[in-house]
């Protein structure tokens, strides 16, 4: 049963360093919306938020066609984006029901105010891509980031939490360990 390692969590968590990281530590693939919206962005071009919105679907839909067939070839993977609970949670649903994939969720979460200053920091320099105009988006992102943590999405498998208010804290060889041991569980069902 191929396996997809879903690592989410609000903007400023860390996803994308940590799941480089993890997924090199596993040694299995990466797939990142941003990666693809990025390269969108450099391609298409972008003028304002509402086409960093378009774009961003259209990643979506590019991600979820590369994870299904990941899935179906039967690769495990790793995925990374700020999946949403009320957005993904269907995407996911239909990709376990198309494929049989299995998922486990990494979620990552932090303090609140951590998040807001991250990420207003983040957007005061050059480190994001300037098509995402986080400079634009701190008020739309405001209520997110001071919560701190998304739900996990609505799908089966197991969730390990992950708190990076101090990325320097998380081991990823210990998260390697515990996503390994997942990935590697006997899931078949006993009578």
């Amino acid at each position: 049963m191929p396996t997809v390692i879903v690592v989410s969590g609000p903007p400023a968590t860390g996803k994308s360093t940590l799941a480089r990281r993890l997924a090199e530590h596993l040694n299995l693939p990466l797939l990142g919306r941003d990666t693809i919206k990025e390269a969108l962005f450099d391609t298409l071009g972008w003028h304002d938020r509402a086409e960093s919105k378009r774009l961003g679907a259209a990643a979506a839909a590019v991600l979820f066609a590369q994870l299904d067939t990941f899935a179906r070839t039967e690769i495990d993977c790793v995925t990374e984006s700020n999946f949403r609970r009320t957005h993904s949670s269907a995407d996911f649903q239909r990709l376990i029901t198309d494929t049989g994939a299995r998922i486990v969720q990494v979620q990552f979460v932090a303090d609140g105010q951590t998040l807001f200053d991250r990420f207003a920091a983040r957007a005061a320099t050059a480190e994001r891509h300037p098509g995402h105009g986080d400079t634009a988006n701190l008020d739309e992102f405001r209520a997110e980031l001071l919560a701190g943590r998304y739900e996990p999405l609505d799908v089966p498998g197991e969730v390990l939490t992950v708190d990076t208010t101090n990325p320097a804290e998380v081991s990823i060889p210990d998260l390697a360990r515990q996503v390994g041991a997942l990935l590697h569980a006997d899931t078949t069902p006993t009578s």
